[in-house]
């Protein structure tokens, strides 16, 4: 018996793939392919059913597809002699190449995106928290009284700063500007 053909010894299927008796073909777009497109199908479904967070569903998409791909991958290398045409061996193994190398820099890249993304939005948050307390302190206006804008204004000609609003009897607006240990609050004119 030829060892293309999927009735050897271990048979076809799932082993099949594993001990490397499954035609190229079959590995290629049943290990390979396929699964990929289902995850991917999968993942859309997910956020658009239950509007997932963006994060989830990287982290989904990370879960479902490193199994999948690694068994994809061992496949396609083991059943890459499994087939008449040279070219197509060749150009299976330069996609597999490709797609580890892409996983190799791709998952790294997203995990330092999103664990950078956490440390910005704790950063905001404790300068917000330290800019409501210093005016609280300077001003004496109560805390409940003073909201923080969430994000930083980039002024052209100054340094970055955070807005504060007092909601009192007259709404009044302050700049608040962080660097490092200094937390300054100046009265913004209109």
């Amino acid at each position: 018996m030829s060892s293309t053909n999927a009735d050897d010894k271990y048979g076809g299927g799932f082993i099949g793939y594993l001990r490397g008796t499954q035609s190229l073909t079959s590995a290629f777009w049943l290990a390979g392919v396929y699964p990929a497109i289902l995850i991917l199908v999968s993942v859309f479904l997910i956020k658009k059913i239950f509007d997932a967070d963006f994060v989830i569903l990287l982290l989904l998409t990370f879960i479902l597809t490193l199994p999948t791909r690694c068994f994809a991958w061992f496949s396609i290398f083991r059943c890459i002699g499994n087939t008449d045409k040279t070219l197509w061996s060749v150009l299976a193994g330069i996609v597999v190449t490709i797609d580890i190398l892409h996983k190799l820099i791709y998952w790294p890249t997203v995990g330092f995106a999103y664990y950078d993304t956490v440390q910005r939005k704790a950063r905001v948050a404790q300068d917000r928290e330290r800019c409501a307390q210093e005016l609280h302190k300077q001003s004496g206006f109560p805390e409940t009284d003073i909201s923080v804008g969430y994000s930083k204004s980039y002024p052209d000609d100054e340094e970055p700063y955070y807005k504060l609003y007092v909601s009192n009897s007259r709404r009044e607006e302050y700049k608040c500007r962080v660097l490092g240990q200094t937390v300054s609050i100046e009265r913004k004119r209109s």
